[in-house]
């Protein structure tokens, strides 16, 4: 069964260190397929002006989950039931966090309720020119407060690890020693899966 598939992976991801107390989660990409409001310019340079023209209530609800969507949601259903032992899934992402971006999330099982709330770092919630860098050196300064803050957890005692399809983050995280899983891989090993099963 996928189920069955998909707790196997996220165990064999987990167990490689250590249980981690965090997991941060990319979203574009890496958990949210909204590839078809993305475009690139001549150069092959991301398009942001067409990101943001696209960044319509309509476009956002067109988005769809990819393969890891269902691991994180089991681990978001697990924190906010307080089950023991469950890393914090914590969400470092790159977009302009609006009211349909968090209502997508929540219709998804991918963002935990009021209770339990969960930390999202994304760029509506950056400060003066934070805001505005490139995607690594904008992840690079949400690394550096996040650590500062959470002073307690040890990333090269496997306290966290990330998921993230951006080659450049995840150096970016592997040079904080946090174990970032290629979400891009691992995304097309888990759709070859589920497409072997009903072949």
């Amino acid at each position: 069964m996928l189920s069955a598939f998909f707790a196997e992976r996220q165990k064999m991801e987990l167990t490689k260190q250590k249980m981690p107390k965090v997991i941060i989660y990319d979203l574009d990409g890496t958990i949210i397929d909204s590839s078809h409001r993305v475009n690139f310019d001549a150069k092959g340079k991301f398009d942001l002006s067409y990101w943001i023209e696209k960044n319509t209530p309509e476009n956002i609800w067109a988005d769809s989950l990819l393969p890891l969507a269902k691991l994180m949601r089991h681990n978001v259903t697990q924190w906010q039931a307080g089950i023991v032992g469950t890393p914090e899934p914590v969400i470092l992402t790159a977009r302009e966090m609006g009211q349909h971006d968090h209502g997508f999330l929540r219709n998804h099982g991918l963002k935990s309720d009021s209770r339990r709330p969960m930390l999202i770092m994304s760029r509506d919630k950056a400060s003066g020119e934070h805001r505005y860098l490139p995607d690594v050196e904008y992840k690079r300064q949400w690394l550096d407060e996040f650590l500062f803050c959470r002073w307690e957890l040890s990333p090269h005692n496997g306290d966290l690890i990330a998921y993230d399809d951006n080659p450049g983050i995840i150096d970016l995280f592997q040079s904080f020693g946090i174990f970032c899983n290629d979400a891009k891989k691992l995304n097309k090993e888990m759709g070859a899966n589920y497409r072997a099963q009903f072949a």
